[in-house]
Order: structure tokens, then sequence, then C-alpha cells
């Protein structure tokens, strides 16, 4: 018994921030590093000067401070900073902003287990959606530069990604990684101002993962191939006012997707594939010198509408599915059909050659005022 008294003494006055939300920043090398814990931290990443950047934490939604170096919800101000920025968050429910810097270096951040939010640039709904819960926001976001890579790890978790008025010169990648996740590249707006424009130079690589997703994406210009990827979990994918000048891939999953891309503007190939499930495949207002659909396994519904481009190919796979096609304007159309009764509609719709084949099943071909040049079909009952 002599030795339990001690014990517990210890352990009762063990200092508090042993059990607190501690994060640990400090620059090797000329890089930033920023080291989270198991708890619920919030910090925020911007620079002061030339090389200068500061960290600065904020009260979770719990109420609980963030130690950064020792301090209560500190602003640790860091010389030195010549490279990149690296953040290993670890387990918690975190919220990251970095915004009003230039980095020289790779920008990787490391979310970790747990429901995380990361906010990149200019990102003022972030701020607006702490202030509706009552947090006190860390700060007004500005326009970031990443000179080299961009890497966001959602790892697991329910997590929360935004990416607004951002230049990034390297491969930008973004692995959402398991759990029911959110991202939005740039501004839901008809024209996005010159300070929030967001920009990609290199490939841009989004990794839906596990479980149900939901990727929107607004005005971005990307100056390279631009992937979405979701191999498992339903993808609900939104597209509007983005330019890119190479090409654009988007994968479904293996369950229902949506996908809806509207005003995209593809230098050269448009390629969705829709996988298993029950997808929707909507094009509207959008040009590529080649668009290729293949909806996959199950019964789905593929509406294009105003679009123009040379080669217009759409494998609508197994079930019953439904493709509508209407002021289109293209070189050549090919359709093809799978097993089970498909149906194919075209209207008002330009083109030298045509070719639809309905494959397996009582198939229907719909066309109503298209100018073809030649049109040959190849299984079609009904027409």
């Amino acid at each position: 018994m002599k030795w339990i008294i001690p014990i517990v003494f210890l352990f009762l006055n063990l200092p508090n921030t042993l059990f607190s939300n501690e994060v640990d920043a400090f620059i090797s090398g000329g890089h930033l590093y920023v080291y989270g814990d198991s708890n619920d931290n919030r910090v925020s990443i911007f620079s002061t000067g030339p090389g200068q950047i500061r960290v600065v934490g904020a009260s979770n939604s719990a109420g609980q401070p963030t130690i950064v170096n020792g301090q209560s919800n500190g602003s640790i101000a860091l010389n030195g900073w010549s490279g990149g920025v690296y953040a290993y968050m670890y387990s918690g429910n975190d919220d990251v902003t970095i915004h009003d810097v230039t980095v020289a270096g790779v920008a990787h951040f490391d979310l970790g287990n747990g429901n995380d939010g990361m906010h990149v640039g200019q990102t003022m709904s972030a701020m607006d959606s702490i202030l509706r819960s009552g947090l006190t926001p860390i700060s007004y976001t500005g326009e970031a530069e990443m000179n080299s890579a961009l890497r966001v790890l959602g790892i697991g978790g329910n997590d929360f990604v935004e990416i607004n008025g951002v230049s990034v010169v390297g491969r930008t990648t973004v692995n959402l990684g398991s759990g029911i996740d959110s991202l939005t590249i740039g501004q839901e707006s008809a024209e996005p101002t010159a300070s929030s424009l967001t920009e990609f130079g290199a490939p841009l690589s989004i990794i839906a993962g596990a479980d149900r997703d939901d990727v929107n994406i607004f005005g971005i210009d990307a100056y390279d191939n631009v992937n979405v990827d979701d191999g498992n979990g339903r993808l609900n994918l939104i597209m509007t006012d983005v330019w890119v000048n190479n090409s654009l891939s988007v994968n479904g999953s293996t369950v229902a997707d949506l996908v809806e891309l509207t005003g995209v503007f593809v230098r050269n190939e448009l390629d969705v594939d829709g996988f298993d499930g029950n997808d929707i495949i909507n094009v509207y207002s959008s040009q590529a010198t080649n668009l290729l659909i293949d909806a996959g396994v199950g019964s789905d519904r593929v509406t294009i509408d105003d679009f123009f481009g040379d080669l217009l190919r759409t494998d609508l796979g197994t079930g019953s599915d439904n493709l509508s096609v209407s002021a289109g304007d293209f070189l050549t159309i090919l359709g093809y059909g799978s097993t089970a009764n498909d149906r194919f509609s075209y209207d008002t719709t330009l083109a030298n050659e045509v070719f639809v084949s309905g494959g397996v099943g009582t198939d229907t071909l719909v066309q109503a005022g298209n100018s073809f040049g030649s049109l040959e079909t190849d299984s079609i009952e009904n027409d």
C-alpha cells in the first residue's frame, strides 16, 4: 500500500498540458513543420514577411484552446522559412488554414484520422461557417501561391476541404481517404475575381476514396490534366466554368454516381467512366475534342446538351440505359448499347457520320431535327 499513495499523487499533479491540444511548430532546413496530437486542434498558417511564417492556435468547437509551442492559442512567429510546409495533424478533429503565403517548396498536409477541416487560400466560406458555429475566427483568409506541389491527405473521417484563390505551379493531389467527405475547389460565381482565381499549372488529381463524397469544382483554370477518381462509394461531382488545357478524366464508383459538367472546356479528351451502379451523367454547354462516356454496368441516364467536339462516343454498358443528345455539333457520333433495352435519342444535332448499335435487347432510336451526313444502325428494333 505504501506505493499507491505516491503514484496517485504523481498523476494528480501532472501538468494540465499533458492532456490538452498541443501543436509543435518549428523550422528545419528552411521548411516549416507542424505536428499535432490525438486531440482536436485548430491552427492557421500565414506569412508575415520575407523569411517569416506564423502559426496561430485557436479554440476548438469544445472551447478548448490549442497549445502552440507551449502557449495557449499562441501566435508563434518563426524565422528562417525558405522552403515548404509540412503539417502532420494525426488523429482528432482538426482544422487547418493556410493563407497569405508564397510557398517555395512542397505544401504537404496530412490531416490524419478524424473529422477534419482543411482551408487553402481565400476560403471565406470556412470563416463564415466558423462564425455561425459560434467560434472566434482565426483570421479572414487571403490567397496563396504554391511554387511546388500541393498535397492534402484526408486519411480517415468525414473531412471538409476547400481550395480557393490559389495558384499551384507543381502537381496537386487531394486524397480524401475514407469517410463522407466534401471537397470544394474554386468559388461558385459567374466570374471569379482576380484575387480569388484558382489555377493549377501541373496535373490536378482528386481521389475521393471510400464512402460517399461530394466534389465541387468552380471557375478554375487547369493547364494540364485533371483526374477525378472514386473507386468505392457514391461520387457526387459538380464541375462548372472549368477550363482544362489538356484532358479531363472522371472515374466513378461501384455504386450510383452523379456527374454533372456545365461550361467545361477541355482542349483534348473528356472521358467519363461511370463503372457500376445506376449513374446519372449530365454534360451541358461544354466543349472537347473528344467526348467519351462509358456508363458501365447499371441502368444509367446520360444527357448531353449543347456540346461541340469532333467525336462523341457513348458506351452504355449492361443495363437498361437512356441516352439523350441535343443541340450537339460533332464530326462523328458512335453510340453503343449492350444487354437489356436501351434508348438512344438525338435531337437538333449535327454530325457528318453517325453509327448506333443497340446490342442485345429491344432498343429504340429517336431522332428529330438532326442534320446527319450518314446514319448507320445495327440491332435497333424501334426507330
